[in-house]
Order: C-alpha cells, then sequence, then structure tokens
C-alpha cells in the first residue's frame, strides 16, 4: 500500500495566511498542517508517499519537507498543473501509485487518528474503497454520504442542502480500480473533478464502498478558527496524555 496527500489546493478561507506560505505549511500547534498526515504514514510503515503539489508551491514544499526520512517515509511530489480538484489531482498520482492501493489524505486534515484502524477494515473486506467519516456540521466543506448497512450508497461532494450528518474525513483507501473512473466524471460548477464523484460512478455499477466511523476528534482546517479548535484539542490530547 502507497500513500498519497493533495497539498496542492490554494487555501483561499485562509488568506491572508495562504498569501506567503502554501496551505499544507500552515502551522497548527506548532507543526506545519501536513504533518500530521505524514506522522500518520509513518506510524502505519507506509513508507512510499506522493504528495500532489503546485507548481508555484514546488520549491517550497519540498525544501520544508525533503525527502521524508524523519517520518519513516521516502516521498515523491507530484505536480498538479492546476487547481482542478482532488479527482484531477489523484488522477495525476497514477504514475505514482501504479497498480497498488492507497491511503488517501488531504492535507489540511488535522488528527491523531491512527491510520491503522482504516488500513485493517479495508484489507479486511477489501472493498473499491473504504472511508474514515465523520459527523460534519458544515454540509459545504466536504463530501456527504449516505449509506446502507456497511456499504456507502451516495456521495455527494460540497452540497449547498445537507443530505446527511456525515462526511468524508479527508482519509480514505482507494484500490487503483479508480483510475478507470476518473476520466468519466464530470467537473462541478466551479470547474473541479471530485474523487467522491469518482467513487459515485463506480457505487453505481454496483462496487462496494465501505465506510468507517472516526474514533476520535478530526478537524478539517479552512479558517484561522478551525486552526484554533484543532490547537486546543491537541493541547487537551496532550494534558491527557500527561495526566
Amino acid at each position: 500500500m502507497k500513500g498519497l496527500i493533495l497539498a496542492a489546493g490554494i487555501g483561499k478561507r485562509l488568506r491572508p495566511l495562504t498569501n506567503s506560505l502554501p496551505k499544507a505549511l500552515i502551522p497548527v500547534a506548532g507543526r506545519p498542517m501536513i504533518e500530521y498526515s505524514l506522522r500518520g504514514f509513518g506510524r502505519a510503515k507506509i513508507g512510499q508517499v506522493g504528495v500532489v503539489v503546485s507548481p508555484g508551491e514546488y520549491k517550497t514544499i519540498t525544501e520544508r519537507l525533503g525527502d521524508g526520512r524523519q517520518w519513516n517515509t521516502k516521498l515523491t511530489y507530484i505536480e498538479q498543473e492546476k487547481p482542478l480538484g482532488t479527482g484531477d489531482a489523484v488522477g495525476k498520482a497514477q504514475g505514482f501509485i501504479g497498480g497498488d492501493n492507497f491511503l488517501l489524505a488531504y492535507c489540511d486534515q488535522v488528527s491523531f487518528y491512527d491510520f491503522t484502524n482504516l488500513i485493517k477494515s479495508h484489507l479486511k473486506f477489501r472493498p473499491l474503497a473504504t472511508l474514515l467519516i465523520n459527523i460534519e456540521e458544515n454540509p459545504q466543506t466536504t463530501g456527504q454520504v449516505v449509506w446502507e448497512g456497511d456499504l456507502i450508497k451516495k456521495i455527494v461532494e460540497k452540497p449547498k442542502d445537507k443530505i446527511s450528518d456525515y462526511g468524508v474525513s479527508g482519509l480514505l483507501i482507494i484500490e487503483p480500480d479508480i483510475f478507470k473512473a476518473i476520466p468519466h466524471i464530470k467537473p462541478s460548477t466551479e470547474g473541479e473533478y471530485h474523487i467522491g464523484d469518482a467513487l459515485q460512478y463506480f457505487i453505481d455499477r454496483k462496487f462496494e464502498v465501505r465506510y468507517q466511523k472516526i474514533d476520535t476528534w478530526r478537524v478539517n482546517v479552512n479558517s484561522v478558527e478551525d486552526i484554533k479548535k484543532a490547537e486546543a484539542l491537541i493541547l487537551n490530547s496532550q494534558s491527557q496524555k500527561e495526566s
């Protein structure tokens, strides 16, 4: 299994912070937000991790993260020329992924979640994908999911109207078959291609997509308020460990 982190987003909602620093490197509790995913990959012993970056931020990010050895990983950097969404970003990584399945993380998901829990669930059933989901208050921040039993039946990316209490947490495991669906998905009204739509393409064709509910806190960092929320949770978690 390989790892893949999507770090080419513009970070509009984090301006002015992202005017001078890539979103992935914005500090949360003293660490670049992307480091929380990198540490998760290292603990899960996923040795090869691809990082999708924009050309304009390539030098800054590669100089900051290096080759990944400090997290017991080997980093490969992949350029996404234009910010065309998560589906396009995953498609750009096809050469790196090859025929392997992969654990996909969004660079702005900050959590102490143990990646091995999701890996064990996926390898037990081997569906097309296994999504980590969480309660999501704002439906326009992520893909929302509807399920029946153990299977996801519907994924809607950033819907205007709420369809579920749960959304994709920014961590999912996908089989390499997903690359067959990416050419078939259509862009959103914003001109972006979403990985959720590629998964829905296969769900509509009776492929299994499973889910696991997160068993700890997680913050999708898209604003200064989100940073403060994540830092408070991190501080609380550290205090509990020390007590």
